[in-house]
């Protein structure tokens, strides 16, 4: 089966369904079945509209970019996109595909 790294690229105030996108996101995967997914708030960055956001920026209404990403299977992935797509919902992605596993001893 193909794994892939999934990701997707927001700002922190940008809302779907009154729920910030990244958790939005966090919960449309679990959903959906994928195992799990991390959120990453960026320090700076900036779109196709070529406006600068993050921290290091004294503008009134600045907005912090996050990252959210899945390693993932392509089903999984799959779904996840479907559901993305469903809503309608204007989110940046990258979809990569990747090796991944685990290495040493489990924890359990």
């Amino acid at each position: 089966m193909q794994q892939v790294l999934l990701r997707f690229y927001t700002l922190g105030k940008r809302k779907l369904h009154g729920v910030p996108i990244r958790d939005w996101l966090l919960e449309c995967a679990d959903k959906v079945g994928v195992a799990g997914g991390t959120t990453f708030r960026a320090h700076a960055g900036f779109g196709r509209d070529k406006v600068q956001q993050g921290e290091n920026l004294v503008e009134i209404g600045a907005d912090h970019p996050f990252e959210v990403e899945f390693a993932t299977d392509r089903e999984h992935a799959d779904r996840l996109l479907e559901l993305v797509r469903a809503e309608n919902a204007r989110i940046f992605y990258v979809c990569i595909p990747v090796e991944f596993g685990w290495l040493g001893a489990s924890d359990e």
